[in-house]
């Protein structure tokens, strides 16, 4: 007693794991021990096979054997770690039972290895993850039997005990069924500390039972083709009209039944009809009766991916000829797991131990993941075709993936060759409010060439992944755009989405040679310098756009304009170049912003040009009229004004980005020109009164009325502000920088100035006459680089004033000598050596001899010669006779006489011009031009009377035409006086009777009034024929004339006539 003994107990045979209740005793000589553990069996836990298919390998010269996947669960009991300390290396083994063989290519073949979620020691759940093919080799090392198959573990990775593990493995079941009543073959799992089978090395063994083989079907088969002859493999789309192809080599009898299992993730129950198959039928058979052919008495049903079909059939369908059915499914996202995607078939006989007949299972179709919620989105501000920009593309990605391409399909010509990718947020966001790229993530691109880009970056299965794409080159013409996105992962294409439909790209309106018209450039015939000088802040103008389109506008659609800091009219017009009308009308107009529809049959026709007229108002400031303006046009959902409120998906037709340049304006200049006087013909001083507002003009040309001339020396005074003019100098009429056509001058400045001219006077000479067509003065300012700043013009101006009260009397026959009368009203003083010269018509011949100065201010005049010279031969055209005045001329009214020699012909005109010329410089002091003379009738030859509109008479070419009573005349007194005339024909009535001759006039020189008040106070001293029919043969209303009626009936004899009558004298 209490001795240690040893004993040694031979075991038959271990069982195939460990026992739950795993305890010894010992009982000797009646006495037992306490239960004690026993050993732990070295074998795994939890040890199955599943395969896809129980159907046995069909053999035929012209049958193909198709492998069957098989899922191998265990969890290891040990730790199979290659990098043990015992050996190098560790490895699984799987021994197959007799009649199986492991699918291999050159004694490699195909695995997967899984380690399956687990909680940690530290009660952590692990989602665990599938090895790559490089973490172990899979390896059949007896090409003869092929029986076994050897999985060595990598380095990297090791089968951790307690842990459970999904082996799938392919074989190829044995050609023959498992005869009724026999058990199936056993298969054996190994793990080793080494890279073969190795006793001294073996970790645990299981021993697993197999599954029984089934009879195959002849046939089993799928066809997956769209309307198109396409397959439908595309994740999350439908199968339409899958045709599923099944022969029995048994027949099938009334309570059989067929049951087809669809892959994971396919269903085959109609989605709105519980229970109900998806599209289903029976597909007709040419080879098979018409009461085997479609099953009519059997009964199908759909459960998720099973579909039964009950046969309840009279008559058994026949063995060896094609049933084939259609059904509607769709594909998951992704292709199921290996084991999952088969598509299998199995007959049941009838009866309650559902024994099967036949099975077959054919591996499913891959599916092509597609990307969920793809979307590529344009972003950038700049939106027409071949537009630089950005796009964002965003999708949820099916699977892993570390890459992804983005192939632009249409239209053609986009081009990533200098593009930037940066991961953003999915979100939606405003046009041009992206977050700066600065501040993003920036992508590795790896290719991009032309039309498509490959870029990295890490994407999570389930993931929503969003990058923008900077710096893309839009495409060509625009139009709606079609898209390939594919993601991969370790250079294995993942997901894609092929085609897809995404935004459409507003084609390119282009704008060539945009201008804006003032008021005036609309009608330069009437505005023929303002016209020329560019369009003014503040002002009326028109936007004139030639443009073309890359996309057509239908009738309906619309053009929006933006006209930055322009002020639209509500007035758009839209032409062809050859001047038809396109038919628009204005929906919408406020502020910059204008919206017309066109209301013609073709809208806009892409590549035709138009021009497009817009009525505005340009804004206050010069720098503002540069802003760019945005044209474009929509559909008709562009009516609305607030369509951009769409965010990112309002997109136009075409448009021009906002890029077209606005237009260049200049400041309107104030201008005020005035004259302390301006006869005709006169050098005078002119103020002038610039003020440049906002311009800052260092030049100005300035423009004079037309006909008036700047001296060549123009500047009188450079002013008295800061603004002082340095010079002025006249352009001739013949120079490039004359305007018009019109007198020009340029005035430079010292500085560029910013205040009115004050004090600045202009040398200019007037014209003869006040211009017909405007007496307006118009100023242009320059800068040094010769650019138009501003122009305006006069808001004061002066007109050329005549002298007043300019008279010419004379007889109106030709070719005699008669007494002229000259009349005139001075306003200025004249100094003495002044001189009055009066320009008369050709064929007229003056006699400075017969010059009487009546009221001119003549002391006396001893030798006419001295005072009075006639001039007809310096200018013929324009012959005139000098008065020189020896005393001062003040301001008053004026006459004097002179005897002229008529003309022997009627001259081209009676016009005469009376000067009044300064002492010193001889420069026009007061001026009439072109006073017209007594018109001339039709004169003839002899004695031939004249008709009633020629004067007929002329006074008495003697000193004594008018006599004084009393003879001395003083100033401010009345006296009488006698004035004598003659006709120089007889006046005889007409053939009617009437005389030609109604009234004889008298006129009074300027200053003179007669006092006549009864007709008796006019004596007629040589019984002129006057008219007694009347109560007053003398009219003496206006005080400066009579009028003496002459008889209707008597004729006037060739003789002398006088007539007297008081007058008073004036001061």
């Amino acid at each position: 007693r209490n001795e240690l003994y040893v004993i040694r107990v031979g075991v038959v045979r271990n069982p195939e794991a460990t026992p739950l209740a795993n305890e010894w005793t010992i009982a000797f000589n009646e006495e037992t021990s306490e239960p004690f553990e026993g050993f732990e069996l070295s074998t795994g836990k939890m040890a199955t096979i599943v395969p896809v298919s129980t159907a046995r390998t069909p053999v035929g010269f012209d049958t193909e054997p198709r492998v069957n996947p098989l899922s191998i669960k265990f969890i290891p009991h040990q730790t199979v770690d290659p990098l043990n300390t015992r050996a190098t290396g560790a490895s699984f083994v799987v021994e197959a039972p007799t009649g199986f063989q492991f699918a291999h290519e050159s004694g490699t073949c195909e695995a997967h290895v899984i380690e399956l979620p687990y909680y940690d020691d530290r009660g952590e759940y692990n989602s665990g993850f599938q090895w790559s093919e490089n973490d172990f080799l899979c390896l059949v090392p007896d090409l003869a039997a092929l029986d076994t198959l050897v999985l060595r573990l990598g380095s990297a990775l090791k089968m951790v005990s307690e842990r459970e593990y999904l082996i799938v493995i392919e074989v190829y079941n044995p050609t023959s069924v498992t005869p009724a009543g026999e058990m199936p073959g056993q298969w054996k799992l190994q793990t080793y500390l080494a890279e073969s089978i190795s006793p001294t090395l073996a970790l645990d063994e299981n021993i697993v039972e197999g599954f029984v083989i089934n009879p195959v079907l002849n046939t089993w088969e799928y066809v997956n083709e769209d309307e198109q002859g396409h397959n439908q493999i595309n994740g999350n789309s439908f199968v339409r009209n899958l045709h599923l192809t099944m022969q029995f080599p048994d027949r099938l009898f009334d309570g059989d039944t067929v049951e087809v299992r669809a892959p994971e993730g396919f269903p085959l129950e109609d989605p709105q009809r519980p229970g109900v198959c998806w599209d289903f039928a029976f597909v007709e058979q040419t080879t098979v009766t018409d009461t085997a052919g479609v099953l009519p008495n059997s009964m199908v049903n759909c459960s998720h991916g099973l579909l039964t079909i009950h046969i309840r059939e009279p008559f058994p369908f026949p063995r060896d000829f094609d049933l084939t059915i259609s059904v509607t499914t769709s594909n998951p996202s992704t292709t199921p797991f290996v084991t999952d995607n088969w598509w299998t078939v199995t007959h049941y006989a009838a009866g309650s131990t559902a024994t099967i007949q036949s099975t077959h299972a054919v591996e499913g179709w891959p599916i092509i993941p597609q990307l969920r919620n793809a979307t590529v989105t344009l972003v950038g501000h700049l939106m027409r075709a071949t537009a630089t920009s950005t796009v964002r593309v965003s999708f949820i990605s099916v699977s892993r993936a570390d890459a992804v391409l983005v192939e632009a399909v249409e239209p053609v010509g986009f081009d990533f060759s200098a593009a930037a990718v940066y991961r953003s947020a999915p979100t939606a966001a405003p046009r041009n409010s992206l977050s700066p790229v600065a501040q993003q993530e920036r992508l590795v691109v790896t290719d991009q060439t032309g039309y498509l880009i490959r870029f990295r970056s890490d994407i999570a299965s389930g993931e929503m992944f969003s990058c923008i794409i900077t710096d893309l080159r839009l495409g060509d013409l625009g139009g709606p755009t079609t898209w390939h996105l594919l993601t991969s992962f370790l250079e294995i294409t993942r997901d894609e989405k092929m085609g897809l439909e995404s935004f459409r790209l507003p084609g390119l309106l282009a704008v060539e040679a945009e201008e804006i018209l003032s008021e005036f450039a609309q009608r330069p015939l009437d505005h023929p310098i303002r016209s020329q000088w560019g369009v003014r802040t503040d002002s009326k103008a028109a936007a004139v756009f030639p443009i073309f389109v890359t996309q057509s506008v239908p009738a309906g659609g619309v053009i929006r304009v933006t006209s930055g800091e322009y002020t639209v009219e509500g007035s758009l017009d839209v032409t062809h170049v050859d001047g038809r009308p396109v038919n628009t009308t204005v929906v919408y107009y406020e502020g910059n912003r204008l919206i017309a529809r066109f209301d013609s049959d073709d809208g806009l026709v892409a590549t035709t040009e138009y021009r497009l007229l817009v009525s505005c108002l340009t804004p206050s400031t010069a720098a503002a009229g540069l802003g760019s303006w945005r044209l474009e046009t929509w559909g008709p959902e562009g009516a609305d004004p607030d369509v951009y409120a769409d965010g990112l998906l309002a997109l136009p037709l075409n448009t021009d980005d906002g890029l077209t340049s606005g237009f260049k304006l200049v400041y309107p200049l104030g201008l005020e020109v005035l004259a302390a006087r301006s006869p005709p013909n006169a050098i005078i001083d002119v103020s002038v009164l610039l003020s440049p507002g906002n311009a800052r003009p260092v030049e100005l040309t300035i423009v004079a009325p037309p006909t008036f001339v700047f001296r060549d020396d123009c500047l009188v005074s450079g002013g008295t502000s800061r603004a002082v003019v340095t010079g002025c100098t006249a352009l001739a009429d013949t120079s490039t920088d004359a305007v018009a056509g019109r007198p020009t001058a340029r005035l430079t400045f010292r500085d560029a100035i910013s205040e009115p001219t004050y004090g600045l006077i202009l040398k200019v000479m007037t014209p003869a006459q006040t211009p017909v067509t405007t007496v307006q003065w118009f100023v242009e300012g320059k800068l040094l680089s010769d650019e138009r700043i501003g122009w305006g013009e006069s808001s004061t101006q002066f007109e050329v004033v005549q002298m007043k009260s300019v008279s010419v009397t004379y007889a109106r026959l030709l070719n005699i000598v008669s007494q002229t009368a000259f009349t005139f009203r001075s306003v200025l003083k004249v100094a003495a050596g002044g001189r009055l010269k009066v320009v008369y018509p050709p064929g007229f011949e003056f006699s400075c001899t017969t010059f009487q100065k009546i009221s001119l201010p003549f002391y006396s005049i001893e030798n006419v010669a001295d005072i009075c010279q006639v001039d007809d031969t310096t200018d013929p055209g324009k012959p005139y006779f000098v008065i020189t005045l020896t005393e001062t001329l003040f301001p008053g009214d004026y006459a004097f006489v002179i005897d002229v020699n008529m003309p022997e012909q009627q001259p081209a005109h009676t016009g005469f011009d009376m000067i009044l010329l300064d002492a010193v410089d001889g420069n026009v002091i007061d001026a009439a031009t072109s006073v017209l003379g007594p018109s001339f009738g039709d004169a003839s030859d002899g004695d031939t009377q004249q008709d009633a509109a020629s004067i007929v008479v002329q006074t008495v070419p003697r000193p004594d035409c008018l006599r004084w009573y009393p003879s001395t005349v003083r100033a401010d007194s009345k006296l009488g006086v006698e004035v004598r005339f003659e006709f120089l024909q007889q006046v005889i009535p007409d053939s009617d009777g009437q005389m030609p001759i109604g009234s004889i006039l008298i006129v009074l020189p300027p200053g003179f009034v007669h006092a006549v008040e009864h007709s008796t106070d006019v004596l007629n001293l040589q019984n002129f024929p006057v008219d007694t029919t009347r109560d007053k043969w003398t009219d003496f209303t206006e005080k400066d004339r009579l009028l003496v009626h002459a008889s209707p009936t008597d004729s006037i004899l060739k003789m002398e006539y006088w007539f007297r009558f008081p007058v008073y004298v004036p001061e």
